[in-house]
Parts: structure tokens; sequence; C-alpha cells
């Protein structure tokens, strides 16, 4: 009798043995299916409309083409950008309500996009991109003054959502200062302060063929 169980009991551990053995291989199977589909990804070239298939070490990602309005497997511009919803991004958005400084922000990025277009290459990943929205992040200028008290500039937070040539929509995320001139005014020009939560792709941005960041001003 004790010989019978201790068979039996043999018997379901070299079947338990063998069942996870072929679960972890099923898994181990599917991990590097898995991977080989990550580091792949096609590319249409603009100019031709043809696709090729490349490897890649950054990884993909699926985002939604604002050309064709569906989702499509891209390459990351590096392994660890961030890829956020449109509703994230529009979480950041604050209640600025200084409109005659909302146009001028504006104003000032839409006119440095041109300017920086201008001296990319012809297969520059930005060449030709659109500025389609600001979002502002605070609500009001944050102001800095020299150590005598005085104002030295005042600063503010936009995120600059962009459509680009490839029908990817993408995130810069930005702070700008306007130096101060006295007698209450401020330079029309800002400079580049430092990126905040850096700059990625949006995975389902709502395009519109009129999008104009100026509209509401």
């Amino acid at each position: 009798m004790r010989h019978s169980i201790r068979i039996s009991v043999m018997a379901l551990v070299a079947m338990f043995a063998v069942s996870t053995t072929a679960d972890a291989q099923s898994i181990i199977g599917l991990g590097k299916r898995l991977l080989k589909k990550k580091d792949k990804v096609e590319v249409t070239d603009p100019k031709t409309g043809e696709t090729t298939v490349k490897k890649t070490d950054k990884g993909v990602c699926e985002v939604r083409s604002w050309k064709t309005g569906e989702m499509v497997t891209v390459e990351k511009f590096y392994a660890s950008m961030k890829v956020m919803t449109a509703d994230e991004i529009w979480g950041w958005e604050k209640n600025f309500r200084d409109k005659e400084g909302k146009k001028e922000m504006i104003e000032f990025l839409l006119d440095n996009e041109k300017f920086e277009n201008r001296k990319r290459a012809a297969d520059h990943r930005y060449k030709d991109r659109k500025l389609v929205q600001c979002i502002f992040r605070n609500d009001d200028w944050n102001i800095l003054r020299n150590n005598d008290g005085t104002i030295s500039c005042r600063r503010m937070w936009v995120a600059e959502i962009y459509e680009l040539a490839d029908g990817t929509t993408m995130f810069d995320s930005n702070e700008w200062d306007s130096y101060y001139q006295g007698a209450g005014k401020y330079s029309n020009n800002f400079a580049y302060v430092r990126g905040s939560n850096n700059y990625g792709l949006i995975k389902d941005w709502e395009h519109k063929a009129d999008a104009d960041p100026l509209k509401d001003l």
C-alpha cells in the first residue's frame, strides 16, 4: 500500500514538473516573440510613400496618426521617452487669464518655430511641424527679482503641441523668460529657461484641420 502511494506521489510530481516546464517554455517563447515585435518598426518615406521595416533599440509605441485617424506603431525618439494621453496633457492646463500675455507668448512661439524651421535639414524629425495648441501650465506669471529686489523678468510654463510631418503629435513642455524693461513693460522676446517634463508623443490627440493656437484670443 505504501509503495503504491509513493509511486502515485512521484507520478504527480513528475506531471507537475513537466507542466511547469512546458508553461515556462511557453512564457519564454511569448516573451521572445514580444521582444522581437518591439525591436522592429515600419517606416514610411514621406516623399515616396515606400514602407520598410527596420530594427530599433529605442522601442516602439502606438499613437494615432493625425493624417489618417488610425492607430499606428512608430519608433520612439529615445528609449525612455514618455507617451501620454490627451487627457493627461490637458490636465496640466491652468486658468491663465492674461489674454494679451497669452497672445504675445504664442506669437513668439509661432515666429520662433518659423525661424528654427528654416535652419532644419530636409530629413530633420521636426521639419515643417505645426504648432496646433499651447497649454499654459501656470495660472499667472512667475515674477523673478534680483538680489536687490528689482524685477528681472517674468516666467511662464507652457506645453507646446506640435503635429509632425510623419503624422505623429508631440508635446514640448518648456519654461520661458521675458525680461523686464522698466516702467511696467517686458520684452516681447522670450528666452528659453529649461524643459519641464521633457517632451514626448501624444497617444490620442484630436486633430483639427483648422487648428490655430491664437483662435480664441
